[in-house]
């Protein structure tokens, strides 16, 4: 079966702190690493059918998974001697299970094995105190270390069964340690930012409105106009661009009051610029959209009671 991208990314950084560990608990029970007295291993337990030589220390990983709450907290650094960004990285999360394992001897009630301060409980003790120092050892400085109980694992009926239904202690820990992901693609800062502004004179605007007005009063007859205004607002960005000059997009509204007789073709003609482009001074501006909300209807029998704006 291939091994996957994760496995193989994780595979070196797992082994490295495997072997920082056996050498730190080698110093710590002060063993040399190729004395017999103490064995430290890291496969899985397995004297079913077998027997053990000398006391040996069992530290299993059996589980494994990316931490993900570190993964979403650590930013990418910047890294000015280089000009460039850290390579990315995920976090892994590492469990293993330790056990202690001792030559077969009968155990008596007066037997060593039996004292309340045994070789087994003694190296425990050296075992437990010797992890939790991995927090204060600088060779460590870039992993996290949490000793855990034993009900992390979903099942110990399981455990108990394949090492031959003989309870004995554990000591389970979890260690977090980055993986540098080689395979990604490296992102170079940015060093400089350009922009560019294309001002639109706000005069324009009126000479828009006085068109789209006189449009209309060309259109309607002498007098029509009177009480009835023209509103153009440009949208906030350019939208396109016409034989290279910029197009402003508008909004424009006509609201006031208008004869009935006359609201028609005065709706008509307003309703065209939806789509239209006019240039006007070098100016290049497109109708968006059209707004009537605003116009009033007054029958013609009631147009001398209406004032008229000054």
């Amino acid at each position: 079966m291939p091994k996957s991208l994760f496995d193989t990314l994780a595979a070196s950084e797992i082994g490295e702190f495997n072997m920082s560990l056996k050498r730190h608990l080698h110093t710590s029970f002060g063993v040399p690493e190729d004395s017999d007295k103490l064995n430290f291993r890291f496969d899985e337990p397995n004297y079913k059918d077998a027997s053990i030589n000398s006391p040996t220390f069992h530290l299993f990983m059996y589980l494994i998974h990316e931490d993900l709450a570190i993964r979403h907290s650590s930013p990418t650094a910047y890294l000015p001697q280089s000009g460039q960004y850290e390579p990315d990285r995920a976090f892994i999360r590492c469990l293993y299970l330790v056990t202690y394992w001792e030559p077969p001897t009968k155990i008596s009630a007066t037997s060593p094995q039996a004292e309340p301060d045994s070789d087994s409980v003694k190296n425990h003790s050296t075992m437990i105190r010797a992890l939790l120092k991995l927090r204060k050892n600088s060779a460590f400085k870039k992993y996290q270390l949490r000793i855990i109980e034993p009900e992390a694992l979903n099942s110990l009926g399981n455990f108990w069964q394949a090492l031959g239904d003989k309870p004995r202690t554990i000591l389970n820990f979890a260690v977090t340690m980055p993986v540098v992901l080689d395979d990604m693609e490296e992102i170079l800062p940015v060093k400089k930012v350009e922009s560019t502004f294309e001002p639109l004179p706000g005069h324009d605007q009126l000479q828009l409105e006085q068109a789209l007005y006189a449009e209309l009063a060309h259109k309607l007859p002498g007098g029509a106009l009177a009480r009835v205004t023209v509103r153009a607002v440009p949208t906030l960005t350019i939208r396109r661009k016409k034989a290279g000059e910029p197009v402003q997009e508008v909004d424009v509204s006509v609201a006031g009051l208008v004869l009935a007789e006359q609201v028609t073709l005065l709706e008509q003609t307003a309703n065209g610029w939806a789509g239209k482009t006019f240039d006007l001074a070098g100016t290049s501006w497109s109708v968006k959209k059209v707004n009537l909300d605003g116009l009033v209807q007054v029958p013609e029998k009631n147009a001398e009671a209406v004032p008229t704006p000054h």
